[in-house]
């Protein structure tokens, strides 16, 4: 099965920063298409037209970022997949509530965690500290 790939790793493989050779490394070995929901993408894309906002990345580079995101969910490099939103949030509430208070963890990780729990993915790939140590505690296997 496939790992889910939270926000930090996926604009590691499409906006050139200091874990991107990491990211296409781990993609070059394994060889698998990772899962995303449409809120990862979302999340993503939003990332990248705010990277232009932020004068972190030109309109063009931007421009062209999104449409290799687009042909890699077009190719199956990166696999959405759809997901029961429900069940995902309630995932969440139940990791807010075991965790939250004791670490410190924004909504969005939570659904991100969540996500990759519902759908069944035994790894979770990202490079955001505080939610390795929430998928770890929530017995995924976090990677690269």
């Amino acid at each position: 099965m496939s790992a889910y790939a939270h926000t930090s790793f996926l604009f590691s493989l499409y906006v050139q920063q200091s874990h991107s050779a990491a990211a296409a490394e781990h993609m070059a070995e394994t060889g698998e298409p990772v899962l995303v929901t449409s809120l990862s993408r979302f999340e993503l894309c939003n990332a990248v037209r705010l990277s232009v906002f932020c004068k972190l990345l030109d309109r063009r580079l931007a421009t062209e970022d999104l449409k290799f995101i687009a042909r890699d969910i077009g190719r199956g490099v990166l696999a959405l997949t759809p997901c029961d939103w429900a069940t995902v949030h309630e995932q969440a509430q139940r990791l807010s509530v075991e965790y939250t208070i004791a670490q410190g963890h924004r909504g969005m990780d939570l659904l991100h965690v969540a996500s990759a729990l519902v759908l069944g993915a035994p790894d979770f790939l990202t490079f955001d500290r505080n939610q390795a140590q929430l998928a770890a505690g929530a017995g995924l296997v976090v990677k690269p």
